[in-house]
């Protein structure tokens, strides 16, 4: 995905997948000149997370493909959230404890965090893999979808920043620059996971 001024909304399983997202956006960088074709010259002075406005994340998890994952995701949130500034607002059912536990695990990763970031309890029952935190009369999705509003309307926010010009890009870790998407492609080159703390 290659969008500006996007708010990530995940469900259950689906919020691990996009911190991870999110992770990953916060290493890669466009060039600054347009023309650039390799490594090696200036990048953009942001990495491309920043032209997302915030994620809201619905029974947060920390799981990736059924492996526990909890050190890689502290990082995860650490770079996105406290070093990149991306606010994240994390909602659970008030009796879900373990949905709790990682909500609040996750804001306390990214502390001090941005405006926005927060875990919010609602009045549920515990909630199950159906995602019912997001059925008729438990007032998620009014939230959600007020969420997503503010988040657009910070005036701090991804809207705020100017969008660099398109065309290839590189997750750069450190001195390492791994090719993102080159001139011309229409598709990403597989994210080096291991730089992200995901071993086979």
């Amino acid at each position: 995905m290659d969008a500006a001024n996007l708010v990530v909304v995940g469900i259950g399983d689906g919020t691990s997948i996009g911190a991870m997202w999110l992770a990953a956006e916060s290493h890669r960088y466009r060039p600054a000149d347009a023309k650039a074709v390799a490594p090696g010259g200036k990048y953009a002075p942001v990495p491309e997370v920043r032209h997302v406005a915030g994620a809201v994340w619905i029974n947060f998890r920390v799981t990736v493909g059924g492996v526990d994952r909890t050190a890689a995701m502290g990082e995860w949130l650490r770079v996105a959230g406290r070093v990149h500034q991306i606010p994240m607002t994390f909602l659970y059912g008030q009796s879900d404890l373990l949905g709790k536990r990682n909500a609040t695990n996750a804001v306390g990763a990214m502390a001090p965090g941005p405006r926005w970031t927060q875990a919010v309890p609602l009045s549920t029952e515990v909630l199950s893999p159906s995602h019912d935190l997001l059925s008729e009369g438990q007032g998620a999705e009014k939230i959600v979808v007020r969420r997503v509003a503010q988040l657009l309307e910070r005036t701090d926010g991804a809207i705020q920043l100017p969008r660099p010009p398109g065309g290839p890009s590189w997750w750069v870790f450190g001195n390492t620059a791994v090719p993102a998407r080159q001139a011309g492609e229409r598709t990403f080159q597989p994210m080096p996971v291991e730089r992200l703390g995901i071993t086979r």
